[in-house]
């Protein structure tokens, strides 16, 4: 079920802001769940998308099963693609081509996937591209170890690299969504991230928003909405 985009001005704005800015901060949008953060992102990306400057990778991550980091490079470098190609994801034809990859480099791939990566957002910069990446509900990506042996984990090594697309090189916009406030909290009193990053609350509708789109828009009894916005608030996914 699709959840209408309503309003959203200040937050447009904001993000509108952010890619036309030079990249200087990882940015984080979280939220409780259902507050329509995906429905924000994508809204925005589909405006962006009409600019054939930017090139858009994005990732869902409550679509994809990504448990072990073979599956997060084929995620990220997906063996079908070609370069510069349109293709299908989740229901936008962003471009993800900077991300594709030739048969040749795959052993660069298992050797450091991370220069890879950069290696194909340097070669879009070069292209007078502007790359994008956002990772929707990244929060499942905690837990998953790049080395077993080293326990290292691949969402630590990943802020990392976005800190050096961002912060340390301004190469990329890159975007975090989640609805998980224990992790974001986490991550909001870790002092590198707190000190290179923006967070962004994405906050339910105000009652001014649910009462225009349920009244005005949709024609809902008047008598009707208080008890709406008293056991659903809004929440406009439980509307």
């Amino acid at each position: 079920m699709s959840v209408p985009f309503i309003n959203r001005s200040h937050e447009k704005q904001f993000l509108n802001h952010y890619f036309n800015d030079i990249p200087q901060n990882l940015l984080f949008l979280y939220g409780p769940k259902s507050t329509g953060k995906t429905t924000l992102i994508k809204n925005v990306l589909t405006d962006l998308e009409k600019d054939e400057s930017y090139a858009i990778s994005y990732f869902n991550m409550r679509e994809t099963l990504v448990t072990t980091v073979q599956d997060f490079k084929k995620l990220f470098f997906p063996e079908k693609l070609k370069d510069f190609q349109k293709i299908l994801v989740t229901g936008l034809n962003f471009n993800i081509g900077f991300f594709s990859w030739s048969a040749k480099e795959l052993s660069d791939m298992e050797e450091n996937l991370f220069a890879l990566m950069m290696s194909k957002i340097k070669k879009a910069r070069e292209q007078n591209l502007k790359p994008v990446i956002v990772i929707d509900e990244f929060q499942y990506l905690r837990g998953i170890k790049i080395n077993e042996s080293q326990e290292t984990l691949l969402i630590n090594e990943l802020f990392k690299f976005f800190i050096a697309l961002t912060k340390q090189n301004n190469l990329a916009h890159v975007i975090c969504l989640s609805s998980d406030s224990y992790f974001m909290d986490e991550l909001y009193h870790d002092a590198k991230l707190s000190n290179t990053s923006d967070f962004k609350l994405i906050n339910h509708l105000n009652k001014d928003d649910i009462k225009h789109w349920l009244l005005e828009r949709n024609s809902l009894p008047k008598e009707m909405f208080e008890d709406v916005w008293k056991y659903l608030g809004g929440s406009v996914w439980e509307i």
